[in-house]
């Protein structure tokens, strides 16, 4: 009979953890929603000392639907990163462009404020917010503080619902 140990953890780091003689099935709760999660395994060699770390498996965990009414303000956000369980996919051909959470950036903002800084080629890049569960037939509304830093250009924004961070499926 071969022993195994695994460990499930948020960071690239393993620890000890349960021991099982059959992996398959084996489960590891309570997880935590939109988290990236690795995956550890290591064998009970013949002599009784533990092999190495496997290199990990990775999944990230779905994120829970949000309730309404649902707020994003940014101030739990780190700068240069997303809050959890949003998403930025860039279709434009300035990839290096995205949104990304900025610290009090000006231009009658002065928290965290999420940001694009463009460039003079053209912009494809989204923003999605978490799921948020609507009910068909119910009208919401939605508002937000947007602006803009240049006085020689104008930008575009553009609301959209969707199932999914699909781009394709919106244009």
């Amino acid at each position: 009979i071969s022993f195994y140990q695994y460990c499930v953890v948020s960071s690239q780091t393993p620890v000890e953890g349960p021991t099982t003689t059959n992996l398959t099935g084996s489960s590891y709760l309570p997880l935590a929603p939109g988290t990236a999660y690795y995956v550890y395994v290591r064998e009970m060699c013949i002599d009784g000392v533990w092999s190495d770390w496997s290199v990990p498996a990775t999944f990230t965990t779905p994120c829970n639907l949000a309730t309404l009414p649902y707020s994003e303000n940014f101030e739990s956000t780190t700068a240069g990163s997303l809050p959890p369980c949003t998403t930025v996919v860039n279709e434009g051909a300035v990839t290096a462009n995205n949104w990304t959470t900025v610290a009090n950036p000006g231009s009658g903002f002065e928290n965290n404020t999420l940001k694009y800084t463009g460039t003079t080629e053209a912009a494809n890049a989204w923003f999605f917010t978490k799921g948020v569960t609507l009910v068909e037939g119910t009208k919401y509304k939605i508002s937000y503080k947007y602006g803009n830093n240049s006085e020689t250009t104008s930008e575009k924004l553009k609301v959209i619902a969707a199932t999914s961070p699909n781009v394709t499926s919106l244009l």
